[in-house]
């Protein structure tokens, strides 16, 4: 059984150094519940060259950490042949912005 060290991953954190925080992106619940399709689209994510792929929280979302805009479409896309509900968002300095 394999675990965050939780107090790592906030120290990297707070430090901004995001090569590490990405390295140690882990759900502990995909060890012991499965949500239909969660291998396949990380695998996807992989072959696009994730800097992560994981599980959200209990389940509710597979995420992928991408580079570049083009890419994460490109994954997207493929990942669409596996389940609809796939979104691509990027990160902004506060609030959420909606675009359409």
């Amino acid at each position: 059984v394999r675990s965050a060290d939780r107090e790592q991953f906030l120290y990297f954190a707070a430090t901004g150094n995001t090569p590490e925080i990405l390295r140690r992106c882990s759900n502990l619940f995909e060890q012991f519940i499965e949500v239909p399709g969660r291998a396949d689209i990380k695998s996807v994510m992989r072959k696009y060259h994730a800097k992560a792929a994981c599980r959200s929280g209990s389940g509710s979302a597979v995420y992928g950490i991408f580079t570049d805009l083009a890419t994460a479409e490109s994954c997207a896309q493929e990942v669409k042949d596996i389940t609809n509900d796939v979104f691509v968002c990027r990160p902004v300095e506060s609030a959420v912005i909606f675009e359409n």
